[in-house]
């Protein structure tokens, strides 16, 4: 494949190097005062392994590729318009390894929940109620749309990603998450993705069919992982874990697992209600927990596929399902080694408890850790 540079206007800013950064902070790595990242990119791109500053919004727009070599480090400035998003018809490939992750992350350090947007990507697999939406980005995105036809839609491909400290809020309604996936299909390869500290949600689905593998979810001041608006795909060997400094921080209702059949309840008669799978799966609680395990609503469907809830913390209420918007079910199977303060409600439940599940084992994600510890090392070199 042959790469051309950015379009004039981005190839000047982005490609500036020797960008004063606050000199108290220095990147993972060991080097202050890196290439800035900002604008648009309209044909395909490579950004080289590097360190990179994020010091606005980054576009790819429709028929570009932006590669992302391994080992790459984006470092973003605080703010709510500090994000990089994918178009309809443009695709993202993150090629880290396990040795070498790419990594997004704050450029004053790391686990400061809310500090920028995060990693947005816009795709054309069905969503439900609508052929498309306007993708909720922010006030000056107003022509960002997600949603089609196409179940097997091609985004590109994200292999062994951190994200750490995004989720920045405009207002209380208007926040980013971890990773966003509007109508994302089939098509599109994720695994090997680990959100830290998120702001809000963690990962968030808004329909598509897209299924993702290995997957860590730590600290989330909303829900770990939230599905809606017609979500079809599967999430596999999944590690969450939540923290009593999540509640502390967060909103009321929270969910490790919140799934709803449509967006925010306005199509209850729509076909194509979010029916998703989670499977090799595990949650754990640490302190003070969230309300619900799992909460199915308006109309959804939840299969828990070999899922274990555990840990020294504590829900309300571990399996929850709510009918005043459209019946919705929890199927599966799971293992409980979590206390719940009160009973699950039974009705559209149908998930069975077995001792036998063992869940996710963590050791999948050592590479993250083994990622920090390197960069403390050579920052201290």
């Amino acid at each position: 494949m042959t790469y051309h540079t950015l379009s004039l206007l981005i190839a000047v800013l982005i490609l500036l190097t020797g960008c004063k950064m606050d000199p108290d902070y220095t990147l993972p790595g060991g080097e202050s005062g890196e290439t800035i990242l900002i604008g648009d990119i309209t044909e395909d791109f490579v950004l080289s392994t590097g360190r990179y500053h994020l010091e606005g919004t980054v576009r790819v727009r429709r028929g570009a590729t932006l590669t992302i070599e391994r080992g790459t480090v984006i470092a973003s400035m605080p703010g709510f318009d500090k994000y990089i998003l994918v178009e309809q018809g443009a695709k993202i490939q993150i090629l880290g390894t396990a040795e070498e992750p790419v990594v997004l992350c704050a450029d004053k350090g790391r686990d400061l929940p809310g500090y920028w947007g995060g990693l947005i990507i816009n795709g054309r697999a069905p969503i439900c109620g609508a052929a498309h939406r306007v993708a909720e980005v922010d006030e000056a995105e107003r022509d960002q749309y997600y949603g089609g036809d196409d179940p097997r839609d091609d985004s590109g491909e994200i292999h062994h990603l951190i994200i750490d400290s995004p989720g920045a809020s405009l207002t209380a309604d208007v926040e980013h998450n971890g990773l966003t996936l509007n109508g994302v299909g089939s098509g599109t390869e994720i695994d090997h993705v680990a959100i830290l500290s998120s702001g809000d949600d963690g990962l968030e689905c808004f329909g598509g069919t897209v299924s993702l593998h290995t997957i860590l979810v730590r600290g989330a001041e909303d829900d770990l992982i939230d599905l809606t608006d017609g979500y079809r795909g599967t999430i596999s060997r999944l590690y969450g874990i939540y923290s009593s400094e999540s509640r502390e921080r967060g909103e009321e209702n929270l969910c490790l697992i919140e799934v709803d059949g449509n967006l925010d309840g306005r199509y209850p008669d729509a076909e194509g209600m979010t029916s998703s799978t989670i499977t090799d799966c595990t949650l754990e609680v640490r302190g003070k927990g969230p309300d619900y395990g799992v909460l199915a609503r308006r109309g959804a469907t939840i299969d828990l596929s070999k899922c274990e809830f555990r840990g020294s913390g504590k829900v309300v209420q571990l399996l929850r399902c709510e009918s005043e918007e459209g019946r919705s079910s929890i199927t599966g199977s799971y293992a409980s080694r979590l206390t719940a303060t009160r009973p699950d409600s039974r009705e559209g439940i149908t998930a069975q408890e077995s001792e036998q599940i063992t869940g996710c084992d963590l050791s999948l994600f050592d590479w993250v850790e083994h990622y920090y510890r390197r960069s403390a090392a050579a920052h201290q070199r």
